[in-house]
């Protein structure tokens, strides 16, 4: 008999509860409310030119990126699943240039969100794989209003942080302190399902693929490649 999937929303409830936090339904929602805009996105990347949705929007974000359709309709979709249900308090987004706020008589909840709606988008256009990243950060007591300043935190004060990549199939990857766990979309059920427990790099691999550059003088450089990742033929 085969046996039942954990979903996203089923492994967030027991790891509070192991934790020790099982009222914290608010944290549960929170991630909820990123899976369904990681869902909205995936099913866009996915028709890609049947949706109508790649090529530029003819503005820039706020690090002066030249923005494309996908990046105002992903940003759009975290923003309309964030701000309605109570849980977060306000957002940064790299296709903003200030910090969002909630609109008046929106419930602001106990959370800030920081995320890049869809990372590498320009990828959509020749069909490579893209990307959303977010990062939970605490926010202020007493329902304070957030500043820009609240954003800027150290990363060890991070709640929770994780990215859905858009690919052959959707990953949601997420992490709460607590190991590093990857659900996979299951478009049959519209739920992430639980595939990839206790995600670890490897010591060592076949394949080779962590930021690699090249400085003034031409030569490769890299942070933390193994002495056992294959050789690189760099392309001048």
């Amino acid at each position: 008999m085969e046996m039942q999937a954990t979903t996203l929303s089923s492994f967030i409830i027991n790891e509070q509860r192991e934790l020790g936090n099982p009222a914290d339904g608010e944290f549960g929602g929170l991630i909820n409310d990123i899976a369904i805009a990681c869902k909205g996105i995936a099913t866009l990347v996915n028709k890609g030119a049947l949706a109508g949705v790649l090529g530029v929007a003819g503005t820039e974000n706020a690090m002066g990126d030249a923005q494309k359709k996908m990046d105002l309709i992903a940003n759009d979709l975290f923003i309309e699943a964030l701000q309605d249900n109570g849980h977060c308090a306000g957002m940064a987004s790299e296709e903003l240039d200030e910090i969002l706020t909630l609109p008046e008589g929106k419930t602001r909840g106990s959370y800030l969100v920081t995320f890049d709606p869809l990372d590498g988008s320009s990828n959509m256009d020749i069909n490579i794989d893209v990307g959303a990243i977010f990062s939970i950060l605490k926010a202020p007591a007493n329902g304070a209003e957030p500043t820009a300043a609240d954003f800027a935190r150290p990363g060890v004060e991070q709640i929770a942080a994780g990215y859905c990549l858009y690919g052959p199939a959707s990953m949601f990857v997420l992490t709460t302190g607590n190991g590093v766990n990857g659900f996979t979309l299951d478009t049959s059920i519209g739920e992430f399902v639980l595939t990839h427990p206790d995600m670890k790099i490897p010591k060592t691999t076949n394949e080779f693929a962590i930021n690699a550059s090249t400085n003034a003088t031409g030569s490769l450089q890299s942070n933390n490649i193994s002495p056992t990742a294959n050789p690189v033929k760099q392309e001048n």
